[in-house]
């Protein structure tokens, strides 16, 4: 058994603002927060505001015959803003940003969830937020490249409905850096690796 952990190579929030819920949602460029905290957000103050927090990590340093068992994000919570009282709750979602995070990249995300979503009760804006990944997240890491994923608010931003508060966490994303922590074994030569399998490759 060995474990990778891995920092990002790329590393960014990016916020999109506007009166409409429809047009900031559906936003396709936003501005990008390049700060020492982002944030997970969607509230109403001065307008409807998303935040998504975008990672990239490079994993091709995985065996090419590595079976991965599990995958944690670990992001240090920095505060939680508590105005409101929206059921937010966050998520590691699939994304296909740049390698380089741009402020374009707002709307290259999905809605597959990788991971438990977190509470807003839940998340310690102090201290450390762990998600464990799924079948579906650990098949997505990327042996011989670069995996791609964005945090987002999914009871409101991945579910496309307006909030009526302000309710929103952030964490760091440079004096403590979120971690990718792979834990993966390797398959003897010539066997069938499961991460083939499901994704239904092999």
């Amino acid at each position: 058994m060995s474990v990778l952990a891995l920092n990002p190579s790329s590393n960014n929030g990016i916020l999109a603002n506007n009166a409409d819920w429809a047009t900031v949602q559906a936003a396709s460029t936003g501005s990008l927060r390049g700060a020492v905290n982002n944030f997970i957000q969607t509230s109403l103050s001065g307008g409807y505001n998303i935040d998504r927090g975008f990672m990239v990590f490079d994993t091709s340093s995985l065996p090419d015959n590595a079976v991965i068992t599990s995958v944690t994000l670990e992001v240090t919570g920095t505060f939680k803003n508590d105005s409101g009282t929206d059921a937010c709750t966050y998520n590691v979602f699939d994304s296909t940003c740049s390698d380089t995070i741009v402020a374009g990249d707002f709307d290259l995300v999905g809605t597959t969830p990788y991971a438990t979503a977190i509470a807003f009760a839940s998340w310690n804006g102090a201290g450390t937020n762990t998600w464990t990944f799924n079948a579906t997240g650990i098949a997505a890491i990327n042996l011989a490249g670069l995996t791609k994923i964005c945090l987002r608010e999914a009871a409101f931003d991945v579910a496309n409905t307006a909030p009526a508060g302000v309710r929103y966490v952030g964490y760091s994303s440079v004096s403590t850096s979120p971690v990718l922590t792979i834990t993966y074994t390797a398959t003897a030569e010539g066997g069938v690796n499961p991460n083939l399998l499901l994704m239904g490759v092999g």
